[in-house]
């Protein structure tokens, strides 16, 4: 097996960089790879861009946050290519990992690629940009853009959390009236935000989309309507823990398209793409069902 390990050497700790060197050691001792180059990253695109050029490789190996992670996947769906994605988790939050369980650790990691099991897993696409995780507008997207890399690699999850105790009351008071049409419904909602989401977590919040499944063919649509600021935080207690769908100020569906845009013409609301800011709406989104083969564990659940 002949094995391409794209990493990002500033996200994460120098332990999980250590741990990819690790990695990719133990593979060639234990005569899993035949090989194992090493790319490192430089700058924002470099992971798509390598990872579209792969040709003459069995796998390909994202070190790095979900910006990385997400710019990999897209990349070896635009190759065409279908060379199976191995994820190490070494960013701040890590949703994609987490939400499915990978490994982290040099012998668990090693043993998933040696037991070569593979599955489809589906993505999201937003206009012409795909997504592993999330397409999110409003105060979730503020909350990202206010935190810097540095923050986030120094202080990691915590840097979020900080950061959205200071904004989300001022936030709170800003709304914008959006349309939601899918399924042949349509909707317009006093948006406070609205995520819609492939994987179970989103913004460090493991259960944000709990019912979320990535090899289901929908998507996970979850909108906040504007709420009063009293609200804000019993609200986001339930976030955490799930408990959200049935509220009275929250939306909650499935769908395997959608069109999101403003009431107000010519309003152009910010989108947050898998943690980087991309793009406007209005937006058409909808899940590619069996876009990316990923290396999972062998006792992994899908259905």
């Amino acid at each position: 097996m002949r094995i391409r390990m794209i990493i990002n050497p500033v996200a994460g700790t120098k332990t999980v960089q250590k741990t990819a060197i690790r990695i990719s050691d133990k593979l060639v001792k234990d005569g899993v790879a035949e090989r194992v180059d090493i790319f490192k990253t430089q700058k924002e695109g470099d992971a798509y861009r390598e990872a579209r050029s792969l040709s003459d490789y069995d796998c390909v190996v994202a070190v790095g946050g979900d910006g990385t992670v997400n710019e990999v996947l897209y990349g070896v769906i635009k190759s065409g290519s279908n060379i199976p994605v191995a994820v190490l988790a070494a960013g701040t939050v890590n949703d994609f990992a987490y939400s499915l369980g990978l490994p982290n650790t040099c012998d668990e990691f090693c043993d998933m690629i040696k037991h070569a099991r593979v599955e489809k897993i589906d993505m999201g696409l937003c206009q012409d940009r795909y997504f592993a995780n999330v397409v999110a507008g409003g105060a979730f997207s503020e909350v990202a853009y206010s935190v810097s890399a540095d923050r986030k690699n120094r202080f990691g999850k915590l840097a979020y959390y900080v950061s959205g105790a200071k904004t989300l009351p001022k936030t709170v008071r800003k709304s914008e009236k959006l349309v939601f049409e899918y399924d042949g419904g349509k909707m317009e909602v006093d948006t406070f935000l609205f995520l819609i989401s492939n994987t179970s977590s989103v913004g460090g919040f493991r259960k944000i989309s709990p019912f979320a499944k990535v090899d289901d063919g929908m998507l996970d649509v979850c909108i906040i309507k504007k709420i009063k600021t009293r609200r804000i935080f019993p609200l986001f207690i339930k976030l955490w823990g799930g408990k959200h769908t049935n509220d009275k100020d929250v939306i909650y569906f499935q769908t395997n398209n959608l069109k999101v845009s403003c009431v107000q013409e010519g309003e152009r609301l910010p989108l947050d793409i898998d943690g980087e800011k991309i793009g406007t709406l209005p937006a058409q989104i909808e899940c590619i069902r069996g876009a990316i083969r990923l290396f999972v564990t062998e006792n992994m659940n899908f259905n």
